[in-house]
C-alpha cells in the first residue's frame, strides 16, 4: 500500500520542517488507496453543494452555541454582581443594626434630670415658715392674723406660677 520512500518530488517542494513544528506528507499512492478503503457506512466524500451546505450547518450550530454560552456568561456575571450588592447591603445593614443599639442602650443607660431652676417662690415660702415658727405658742386666731399677709403672699406667687405652666400646655394633649 504505502512505502516508507517519498518520491524525490514531493520532497524536494515541501519546505523542511521548522523546529518544534510537525509536518504530515501524503504520497499519490496512499492517497488513491485510502479513499478505496472507507470504513463500512462511511459515505463517499459530499459535493460541493453539499459540503457548502454542510458548512453552513456547522456554522450555524456555532452561533447558537455561542449565543447560549454568552447569555448564560451574561447571567452569571449578573448574578455575581448582584450577589455582591447584596452581601454589601446586608453588611451595611449590620453596621447600621449595631449603631441603632448601641444609641439604643446608650437612651436606655441615661438618666433623665430636669433642667435646674432656681426654687419659685422661695423667698415667700421662708417668710411663711419664718411667721409660723415666730409665733408657735400664739392661739390658733392670733397666728392666722399674723401670718395672713404672708400666706396671701406665697398664694399669689403659687397662682401665677401655675397659670404659667398651664399657659405652656398645648391645647387638646392632656386626657379629659
Amino acid at each position: 500500500m504505502g512505502s516508507s520512500q517519498s518520491s524525490p518530488s514531493t520532497s524536494a517542494s515541501a519546505p523542511p520542517p521548522r523546529e518544534g513544528t510537525f509536518g504530515v506528507r501524503f504520497s499519490p499512492d496512499l492517497l488513491d488507496g485510502a479513499a478505496g478503503q472507507l470504513p463500512a457506512g462511511a459515505a463517499a466524500a459530499p459535493s460541493g453543494s453539499e459540503a457548502q451546505d454542510q458548512l453552513q450547518s456547522a456554522y450555524q450550530q456555532g452561533l447558537e452555541h455561542g449565543a447560549q454560552a454568552q447569555q448564560a456568561q451574561q447571567a452569571d456575571e449578573i448574578h455575581r454582581h448582584q450577589a455582591a450588592q447584596l452581601s454589601a447591603l446586608e453588611a451595611s445593614n449590620a453596621e447600621k443594626e449595631a449603631a441603632l443599639a448601641g444609641r439604643i442602650e446608650e437612651l436606655k443607660n441615661r438618666d433623665y434630670r430636669p433642667p435646674l431652676q432656681p426654687m419659685q417662690c422661695k423667698d415667700e415660702r421662708e417668710a411663711v415658715l419664718a411667721c409660723y415658727r415666730a409665733n408657735r405658742g400664739a392661739t390658733a386666731g392670733d397666728l392666722v392674723f399674723a401670718c395672713q399677709p404672708n400666706v396671701v403672699e406665697l398664694e399669689k406667687c403659687a397662682t401665677l406660677l401655675r397659670e404659667a405652666a398651664i399657659a405652656k400646655i398645648v391645647p387638646g394633649s392632656l386626657p379629659s
